[in-house]
């Protein structure tokens, strides 16, 4: 490019320029090595690029508190996905005006709010939607929309569960569902066999 270009020249390096910083086309583009690394374009975007992923886990952007405290943009190349990483052991927290109302952890989720409906699920599909609850990837239980599971329609509430469903309150099983029985507590049938 014919742009005017500041170059950071390193004596002691075998390359003649190692970092450059250049205006073109009202964008500032900073260089580091033989690629633009960060552009600012004249709209105000900020444009950052490390060429193409060669790892499934590839640093795209870092945001840190000291060295111990990293946030990373990552792209995930298996799969094709973008995301979050932090890479020592720290929760994300979503905040809405200085309140959490997000965090995920290392071992669960929490969502917080101050109205009796915290968390919404909505979707396109006429048959509603529903939760599915699973162990290693694999399906044990749902609820939701009952279309969606199989039966009814999407104005029913649906509940199904691989095994059993059971039902327990102040700390005792009060009524059990399987495929053959209806049976109030642990033991008394209700129904069926």
């Amino acid at each position: 490019s014919s742009a005017t270009r500041f170059n950071l020249v390193n004596n002691g390096s075998s390359s003649v320029e190692s970092t450059q910083i250049y205006s073109q086309n009202n964008d500032l583009v900073f260089v580091a090595g033989t690629d633009d690394t960060l552009r600012i374009q004249g709209d105000g975007t900020s444009i950052f690029d490390v060429g193409a992923p060669n790892s499934s886990n590839k640093v795209i952007c870092r945001f840190q508190s000291e060295s111990s405290r990293k946030l990373d943009i990552v792209w995930h190349d298996n799969g094709s996905l973008m995301g979050f990483d932090t890479p020592g052991d720290h929760s994300y927290i979503f905040k809405i005006n200085g309140t959490e109302k997000v965090r995920f952890a290392s071992a669960n989720a929490t969502i917080s709010g101050t109205t009796d409906g915290v968390l919404n699920l909505t979707t396109t599909d006429s048959r509603g939607s529903f939760i599915r609850f699973q162990e290693n990837g694999t399906s044990k239980a749902w609820v939701g929309c009952s279309e969606g599971l199989g039966q009814g329609d999407q104005d029913d509430l649906g509940l199904v569960g691989s095994d059993k469903i059971r039902f327990r309150s102040n700390g005792a099983q009060r009524l059990v569902i399987d495929s053959n029985q209806l049976r109030h507590g642990s033991s008394n049938v209700v129904n069926g066999g």
